[in-house]
């Protein structure tokens, strides 16, 4: 359970300390580990044209930032375990910066994307509204990976909209004690768990696919590059009717295509790919601000004698499988399996938009 430690009073500002979740714990660790990797840093970049209200759109932020207990911690390194430091008077506001160019822009969120937070000092985010001299606006939002996931993105922006354009919000229940700090998963057995788990990972006790390796720098950076690519309206109309057609998700679809990708590469006739989960189970969960993203792992057989349809139907049944035990941190669950999985399938259902009145806004 996660609970108060101890109540610090100082300055007449109160200090909570909580136990952090073991899902945190391991970024920490790994942050611990790699103190000069930014991989862990969520940057995001809205350009915004048109009559934007400057006023608005700050008082928007601003209120926003002071409702959200996640932007009011920071972590301590005690030795044997972490914990994390919150104070309700912390207050984060957004930045106002007139600058000459979009390239000044962008210079700026580069070395911010290139910069890992420091997590043991306040604040773990930051917010800056750039005025541009081609009269476009530009609002930046970082934030350490460790205080949100992607759903608390989406919920980011969706409160940003509704303040800026002035729709009603449904009145939030006061509580003692910030949720983001006190869920608690569905209560199930630990060796059912276990067994879930061996019976669906198998044999093999190393999570890790040895072919797929990491390579780090000095300072310890991923060295590598990065690919992307985009799929044409048709293509994408394509993959849609196809899953409508079978009856499968787009998430099944990418994920049997994943596993097939990563077959082919390795020479494998099976993978194990570690599956985010957003570890969010009931509607007051769903509205909180906050890292509670737990990382599984999943076994796809690829079996050559199945067909697209019959592997990407495999892999929903054990997606919906999966989610079931979401809850679990699975280090704790007493399996001997060895490591995590070193590669995962993240999916966004939905682009991360922020849609304002009287203004067009585009990533």
């Amino acid at each position: 359970m996660y609970g108060t430690i101890k109540v610090m009073i100082k300055r007449k500002e109160v200090a909570m300390f909580f136990e952090v979740r073991q899902n945190q714990k391991k970024l920490l660790d790994f942050m611990e580990a790699y103190p000069n990797d930014s991989s862990y840093n969520i940057i995001k970049l809205y350009e915004m044209t048109g009559k934007v209200d400057i006023e608005l759109l700050k008082n928007s932020v601003n209120q926003c930032l002071a409702q959200a207990e996640a932007f009011k911690v920071n972590f301590l390194n005690c030795g044997e375990y972490y914990l994390q430091q919150y104070e309700e008077d912390r207050i984060m506001e957004v930045q106002i910066e007139e600058v000459s160019s979009y390239q000044a822009v962008m210079e700026y969120c580069r070395k911010r994307r290139d910069t890992p937070f420091s997590v043991y000092e306040w604040p773990l985010c930051e917010f800056k509204i750039f005025l541009c001299e081609n009269r476009k606006v530009y609002l930046l939002i970082a934030v350490s990976h460790l205080i949100a996931d992607a759903y608390s993105a989406y919920l980011l922006l969706d409160k940003f909209r509704k303040k800026y354009n002035q729709e009603e919000e449904k009145l939030q229940e006061n509580k003692k004690i910030p949720a983001t700090f006190r869920l608690e998963g569905k209560k199930q057995k630990k060796e059912a768990a276990k067994l879930f788990f061996e019976q669906e990972l198998g044999e093999n006790r190393n999570l890790e696919t040895p072919e797929i390796k990491q390579r780090r720098s000095k300072e310890g950076c991923l060295i590598g590059e990065c690919k992307s690519f985009y799929l044409t309206e048709n293509r994408t109309e394509e993959i849609r009717q196809w899953c409508k057609e079978h009856k499968v998700t787009i998430f099944q679809f990418f994920l049997a295509i994943y596993g097939i990708l990563v077959g082919r590469l390795t020479g494998r006739e099976e993978c194990i790919i570690g599956i985010p989960l957003a570890g969010r189970m009931n509607a007051k969960e769903k509205e909180i601000l906050g890292y509670m993203v737990n990382t599984l792992p999943m076994r796809l057989e690829l079996n050559p004698k199945l067909n697209l349809e019959a592997l990407t139907k495999l892999a929903g049944r054990k997606m919906f499988q999966l989610m079931k035990y979401q809850k679990w941190d699975f280090e704790e669950i007493g399996t001997d399996y060895m490591g995590m999985p070193n590669q995962v399938l993240t999916y966004h259902k939905d682009k991360l938009q922020l849609q304002l009145k009287g203004c067009e806004t585009k990533e």
